[in-house]
């Protein structure tokens, strides 16, 4: 081997791309026979052009004969399993079950034994090689036109079989037409590749045939960023231009090479490689500027037709839905957003009804009545119960690919889920969630340029759902407040005077509760939620990236904003406790383990203040009570959470265990202590302790309040005891051990 050809640079080049690209499939999915497959093909793609590599660095001035040939037959024992491995990876691509396929594929493998065998036994195949002035090429036996003639019947096979595969676009889906349409034309550019075997036939042009597999390996990729080819998602778009330019850059090299190593080769004798080397670097680096710019216009003008910037379309929603409480009003500007952006045939969204039991389809456009009425759902249906397990965006046709590789098991669950979204006419479904609840379902109907939603898409549609989700919340909470009054109006107008009188009061705490619902619905909830949106989607560099400095005062008002979400909460919570209208969701649970998550959440606040936070684990299991995991694991959290910011050294030791008919948790800690007078004021409404709010000047005294109103509606209660200042405190609570 001498110095680096520049000969040999595209083949080297072309068989990294696809060795990374066959090893990134697969590890996307490495149970999948089609990713499988494609990693064979990649793999026999690289040891195609990695040996013209090899053999293009031989010194052809002094060489060995016998090490030459070894090459060559190496070389060509990976280019003989090309057709058949090709032929396999559409064989499962376009899921065959054809007898001819598969005779043909067993048939194939057959043939390809008998190649290699005549490769390396006999010189019908390749009889020696060719020197020519780029390097060493295998010379063609009788066998290579038999080769030759077996590459072109499975191309051709291929070709026919996915045209007829094509014309029935209703069945494959729009996402499975264009991942076709696409693999099929980057087949057509490996075919072409095939203008290197003229070679072997003794015409002395530089092998070109890399130009042609880069481009089958540039579609390919395309076809996995655009239409999630394989089930992988990706957003690509400035390594899709990088991969463009070096790929062009690399023709371009090569040419050069070529070129001027006719010109200089005999003007400068063996420092020609040198010199060659030179000019070509000089052009390469005085026409990369341009090129980049090049690339860049033909890759946003080809491969991402329909551009739009995801911030802007985030930040009109935003305004959207912080602008109004009318859901009418909300559903038909967020609408043509997403058409302006999307353009999807139809849309929709129904929204839970809980005296229903389901939901109601709340808003519909582009729907006929027929499948209108199919968007109203049980609250035990197929799409209600996927989604309580997987939040995340359903796009049917990739629901369907994974079925059909075998990456989701096809279970009746499945079979059914897949049956009730076909009737509903629609491509995408988004899950509405609001506190980990489901309010709502919104259905999205294929596009109406007839592509696919994008990766780029569908994080639009998450990002959008998530903020159409709350400011929904706040509407129908608008309006319950609004029927509410009407209700009561009603109610006192009936009563008698001594009812009038109670209803008075009542009347004017519902009057300070429903205006206090309806600020803190529209003038701090939403906008506080498209605050912290905004600063996550800036911590996440989504503007560009931030100096630490800037880094350091965002995480101070994220933290700032995050009190004030939940000092709302709060105040949320105690207009519904003394409303009645607070709902419970009650299952049995460990309160130990309920205890070790919230523990372990908090162990860095401890860690950080050098203090140290234990649980002492009861011996034996304890007995599971009735209770609403989610508003008891606040109420721990705020015990341990006070715990810590009261103490100052020393510890929190939190215990779990059972007293007779009661579970009793008890938090203790070695900080600042109660004074006896406060003991008793401890748990009521905007109560602290003489001193606290030097400690802690966050609070104002809610959450011991809120922790009493939520144990007592278990059964249970919530008591302090402390000996005195800087004695250190117990919080305790008990909860019954029977149903609820």
């Amino acid at each position: 081997m001498t110095a680096l050809s520049p000969y040999s640079i595209p083949p080297l080049f072309s068989s990294i791309c696809f060795i990374l690209l066959g090893i990134f499939v697969f590890l996307k999915n490495n149970k999948s026979k089609i990713n499988i497959s494609f990693l064979f093909l990649c793999f026999v793609t690289f040891w195609w052009q990695f040996s013209w590599f090899v053999l293009f660095n031989f010194n052809t001035a002094s060489y060995s004969t016998d090490i030459v040939n070894f090459i060559v037959k190496i070389g060509y024992s990976g280019i003989v399993l090309i057709p058949v491995i090709f032929f396999h990876f559409f064989v499962f691509l376009l899921k065959s079950n054809k007898r001819v396929d598969k005779f043909l594929l067993y048939f194939s493998y057959l043939i390809t034994i008998a190649f290699e065998a005549a490769i390396w036994f006999t010189d019908f195949f390749v009889k020696g090689f060719y020197i020519y002035h780029w390097g060493f090429y295998p010379k063609a036996g009788f066998f290579h036109i038999v080769y030759l003639f077996f590459l072109a019947t499975l191309a051709s096979r291929v070709f026919y079989f996915s045209l007829l595969y094509l014309r029935d676009k209703k069945t494959i889906g729009s996402y499975g037409y264009y991942q076709i349409k696409y693999v099929l034309l980057a087949l057509l550019f490996y075919v072409l590749s095939a203008s290197d075997f003229i070679v072997n036939y003794g015409y002395g042009f530089y092998p070109v045939g890399f130009i042609f597999i880069l481009a089958f390996l540039i579609i390919f990729a395309y076809a996995i960023v655009r239409y999630r080819l394989m089930d992988i998602r990706l957003v690509v778009r400035k390594s899709t231009i990088f991969t463009a330019l070096v790929v062009f850059l690399a023709c371009i090299y090569s040419s050069l090479a070529f070129l001027f190593s006719r010109l200089f080769e005999n003007a400068f004798g063996t420092q020609s490689r040198l010199v060659i080397s030179l000019i070509v670097s000089i052009f390469v680096v005085v026409g990369f500027q341009p090129l980049k710019l090049f690339v860049q216009n033909v890759t946003k003008r080809f491969l991402f037709k329909e551009e739009y910037d995801p911030q802007s379309v985030v930040a009109e929603l935003a305004d959207v839905l912080a602008s109004s409480l009318e859901l009418k009003h909300l559903f038909s500007s967020v609408n043509s957003i997403i058409d302006k952006t999307l353009h999807p045939i139809s849309a929709a969204t129904s929204l839970l009804d809980k005296k229903k039991g389901g939901y109601i389809l709340a808003y519909k456009s582009g729907f006929s009545p027929e499948v209108a009425k199919k968007l109203n759902f049980d609250a035990k249906d197929p799409l209600v119960a996927y989604f309580k397990v997987d939040k995340n965006v359903i796009v049917l046709q990739e629901l369907r690919r994974k079925v059909e590789t075998g990456y989701l098991a096809e279970t009746d669950k499945i079979k059914k889920l897949i049956s009730t979204l076909e009737a509903t006419a629609s491509e995408v479904f988004l899950p509405l969630i609001s506190k980990e609840n489901i309010i709502g379902i919104t259905f999205l109907g294929a596009k109406k340029s007839g592509d696919v939603y994008t990766a780029e898409d569908i994080r639009l549609l998450e990002i959008g759902a998530s903020q159409a989700a709350v400011a929904i919340e706040n509407s129908l909470m608008y309006e319950a407040a609004k029927n509410f009054n009407v209700t009561l109006t009603k109610e006192v107008e009936k009563a008698t005077r001594e009812l009038r009188l109670a209803n008075t009061r009542l009347k004017k705490l519902d009057e300070t509760k429903s205006e206090f619902i309806s600020i803190a619905s529209h003038q701090l909830r939403t906008p506080l939620t498209v605050i912290k949106g905004y600063i996550s989607m800036m911590l996440e560099g989504s503007f560009g990236q931030l100096t630490d400095q800037a880094v350091e005062s965002l995480h101070k008002v994220y933290e700032s904003n995050q009190r004030l979400i939940n000092l709302v909460e709060d105040l949320l919570n105690i207009s519904r406790i003394e409303s009645g209208r607070i709902q419970y969701n009650m299952a049995d649970y460990g309160l130990d383990d309920l205890a070790a998550s919230v523990v372990d959440e908090l162990a860095n606040n401890a860690k950080n203040k050098k203090l140290y936070l234990k649980l002492d684990k009861p011996d034996k299991p304890l007995p599971k009570v009735k209770m609403d995991t989610d508003k008891l694991r606040q109420v721990l959290m705020n015990m341990v959470d006070n715990a810590i910011k009261y103490t100052t050294k020393g510890g929190i030791r939190v215990s779990v265990y059972q007293e007779g008919r009661n579970l009793v948790l008890k938090v203790i800690d070695t900080g600042m202590g109660i004074d006896p007078v406060d003991l008793p004021n401890l748990f009521q409404k905007f109560s602290r302790g003489q001193g606290m709010s030097k400690v802690h000047t966050e609070g104002v005294g809610l959450g011991l309040y809120v922790a009493k109103q939520m144990l007592e509606a278990h059964g249970g209660k919530i008591w302090a005891e402390s000996k005195g200042k800087d004695l250190g405190s117990a919080f305790c609570i008990t909860i019954p051990i029977k149903k609820s």
